[in-house]
């Protein structure tokens, strides 16, 4: 019985962290895309908070698991195992999921990105054209996949001002000046994978 314990603990102890990694980066994306909403879509909304919703899941099933070890509860030891049991076929099929559909909500993103571009400096719809001056600014990107994309909605290859490092609203910014040459897609996704590889790694 006290190497099942030991065992059950150091098995809560690990589930433990896991439920605390996963609260702080859920909590970090929810905290850092709510502004990229516009360009994202609502249903990517639902992502961070899909993540805390597992991370506090795992953190109550650890906390269930150690009292059971402390109380050597067999009951509580055997529904701990279930609850475990269940929460890991889910978690597998979810990555799963995701890893066969990887390319299904890239094309999807790119294509929302691409669509919200036509609401740049529409008066009744400024959000998005401050939206898209912050990210382009903040990661060094222009235009969902290219900044040739802007071509569609400004004349004799125009740009925002935040496609240009100057970044100076009464200066113009074209093609034939120093302005980003990433896509925001591509940008957002390598900016997104390492703040969740940090706060995982820690």
């Amino acid at each position: 019985m006290s190497v099942v314990k030991c065992s059950l603990l150091a098995f809560s102890l690990m589930f433990l962290l896991t439920g605390a990694a996963l609260i702080a980066v859920g909590a970090w994306i929810q905290a850092n895309t709510s502004e990229y909403v516009d360009l994202l879509g609502s249903r990517y909304i639902l992502v961070p908070i899909g993540i805390l919703l597992v991370g506090f899941t795992i953190f109550i099933l650890s906390f269930m698991g150690y009292c059971s070890a402390m109380k050597e509860n067999y009951c509580m030891m055997v529904t701990f195992g279930i609850l475990t049991f269940i929460l890991l076929f889910v978690e597998v099929t979810a990555s799963i999921l995701v890893y066969f559909y990887r390319n299904e909500v890239d094309n999807a993103l790119r294509e929302n990105m691409s669509k919200t571009m036509k609401n740049y400096n529409m008066h009744y719809h400024m959000t998005a054209t401050q939206t898209w001056n912050e990210m382009q600014s903040s990661l060094k990107c222009c235009g969902a996949n290219n900044a040739t994309e802007w071509g569609q909605y400004f004349d004799d290859g125009k740009l925002p001002y935040s496609c240009c490092s100057e970044e100076n609203p009464t200066k113009e910014c074209n093609l034939s000046v120093n302005y980003y040459k990433s896509g925001c897609t591509d940008a957002l996704f390598r900016f997104l994978e390492d703040k969740i590889l940090i706060i995982g790694g820690h």
